[in-house]
């Protein structure tokens, strides 16, 4: 639970080794940008981000909840 705490950088590959990890909270934070390797993160049931200021993922994916936003994530890793 990292709500309301001023958090402005996520590294998904120190989340990705918390296997047991099934939410994060990082709702009303300052992040600017969500890593598309947080996708990485399967564990994942519940992903809070709402009321930070990145523009991607926009609201309408947000809205359709964590597996959506996971999979989203997951679509903009660069190969």
């Amino acid at each position: 639970m990292l709500g309301n705490n001023q958090v402005s950088g996520v590294n998904p590959s120190h989340l990705m080794k918390l296997i047991n990890l099934s939410t994060l909270d990082l709702s009303n934070n300052d992040l600017l940008n969500i890593p598309p390797e947080l996708g990485l993160c399967t564990s994942l049931r519940c992903l809070s981000l709402e009321g930070n200021r990145f523009r991607t993922p926009r609201a309408t994916i947000m809205a359709k909840g964590t597996d959506v936003v996971l999979e989203y994530l997951r679509s903009r890793i660069p190969t």
